[in-house]
């Protein structure tokens, strides 16, 4: 499990859509990545890039959560 903390003014947290570029990427290895990013896509990401496979031997796709954090899960 994986908990990113919502954007709180109490915890000096902006969004990152409020920022003139992305302050990191977060990289989540999954087993099925075509089945993760159908769960992602339908609990309300926003998808960057479909499945795909890369030339680096990986599997991924790029997302953002409702609140603009960037992420991707390549196949382990």
């Amino acid at each position: 499990m994986i908990w990113l903390h919502r954007v709180t003014p109490e915890f000096n947290l902006a969004s990152p859509r409020s920022l003139p570029a992305a302050g990191f990427g977060l990289v989540v290895h999954v087993d099925d990545v075509d089945a993760h990013c159908e769960r992602t896509r339908t609990r309300g990401a926003h998808l960057e890039s479909e499945p795909k496979d890369m030339p680096y031997g990986q599997r991924e796709y790029g997302v953002r959560d409702p609140e603009g954090i960037a992420g991707g899960s390549p196949r382990r």
